[in-house]
């Protein structure tokens, strides 16, 4: 049987939380910030946390993300980054 990490998982359970509480001073505790700018963030949000994986993966041998998790992860930034969130132009559009 594998020894639990307490340290590991404290800190999963604070992170946890924190966003609980940062989600819930976006969604109108203190914040009030729009729907469009919360899940700007959000995708942003997922984004680095999403290529941070990505540079782990390369630097660390011993570290690896399954292929399916950056397919799945790329379909939820696709989804976040549509024109109506997100705006970038590459090139001349007309």
């Amino acid at each position: 049987m594998q020894e639990i990490n307490y340290l590991y998982l404290a800190l999963s359970i604070i992170t946890g939380i924190t966003g609980i509480y940062l989600g819930w001073l976006a969604r109108g505790g203190i914040l009030e910030l729009s729907e469009e700018k919360v899940q700007l963030i959000i995708s942003l949000v997922i984004t680095i946390i999403w290529a941070s994986s990505i540079v782990a993966s390369i630097l660390s041998p011993t570290y690896a993300v399954a292929p399916a998790i950056h397919v799945i992860m790329g379909l939820v930034a696709a989804y976040f980054f549509k024109k109506d969130v997100l705006n970038i132009q590459l090139g001349n559009e007309k």
